[in-house]
């Protein structure tokens, strides 16, 4: 099942044709600037990394923690809506079942190995999409299974978390 085409006055600019990278380029560039600006540059930034790092201590110190979760989820939510339309907008010019399968499973791994910090996590997921890209060419021309690229971030989880680990034990 999928939606009819968007009207071409919809559709978001290629800009390096025959890529694929198109006008939601710009925007995701946008959107990472005013995060930065939001998490780092704010008393509401402070306040939700504060809420993020240490939730009962914030409430002790008088920083409304509901606030700053609820906020939270409504711009996480209101970013991931970004990414949908620049998706259909940029690339599908229609609304397909199953578009974004799996995607919020790799923004953690990308949220993770960018250290949670906006900069850093424009290096992962470009690092991501490669791996990605890359195993799919790899399926195509050396007959390896893409599932490769599921075990390297496995692989990348694993040595994150013993990583956190040992800096929490030392």
């Amino acid at each position: 099942p999928m939606s009819p085409m968007l009207s071409n006055t919809s559709d978001f600019v290629q800009l390096f044709p025959p890529t694929r990278i198109h006008g939601g380029i710009i925007l995701a560039l946008l959107a990472l600037l005013a995060v930065h600006v939001l998490l780092f540059r704010s008393r509401l930034g402070f306040e939700m990394r504060a809420v993020g790092l240490n939730s009962r201590a914030c409430a002790c110190s008088g920083i409304a923690v509901n606030r700053a979760l609820i906020i939270s989820a409504i711009v996480g939510g209101g970013l991931a809506g970004l990414a949908g339309v620049s998706e259909i907008a940029g690339l599908h010019h229609r609304l397909i079942e199953g578009i974004s399968s799996g995607f919020g499973y790799v923004a953690i791994i990308v949220a993770l190995l960018g250290k949670n910090n906006p900069v850093g996590i424009v290096f992962a997921s470009l690092g991501i999409a490669a791996l990605q890209v890359g195993s799919m060419a790899m399926q195509r021309t050396a007959k390896v299974p893409t599932s490769i690229a599921s075990i390297i971030m496995g692989t990348l989880i694993l040595l994150l978390v013993i990583r956190d680990a040992k800096r929490s034990v030392s």
